[in-house]
């Protein structure tokens, strides 16, 4: 089984491919590259963070096991507020966020 890590560069060598063919039509999105930043397993799932846009802009993607392969059952977005706080102030992931509740990361969608 490959790894949680190779999987999602994997899937963004996928999406890379499909913003370039999209061209104007993807407004946009895909621009830069992203890589895989750090990738955490365990025997039922895997948490992988990549560059996402920038900074301020990672993604997370939390993957589960399914048979020899991995899902991704949830794409997180880096909360911005909380980025945005740390850069001025020093203190991310603020338990008062009213984005994400402290915990740094928003669900997508």
């Amino acid at each position: 089984m490959q790894s949680a890590n190779q999987f999602i560069e994997d899937f963004l060598i996928k999406q890379a491919h499909f913003f370039q063919v999209a061209g104007p039509l993807s407004c946009g999105l895909g621009e830069r590259a992203e890589a895989v930043l750090e990738a955490t397993e365990s025997l039922t799932g895997a948490a992988v963070t990549t560059s996402g846009s920038g900074p301020g802009y990672r993604q997370k993607f939390i993957l589960e096991r399914k048979r020899d392969s991995w899902k991704i059952k949830e794409v997180q977005s880096e909360c911005t507020a909380c980025f945005i706080r740390a850069q001025l102030a020093g203190n991310a992931n603020n338990e008062s966020c009213e984005d994400c509740g402290g915990a740094g990361w928003c669900p997508q969608g």
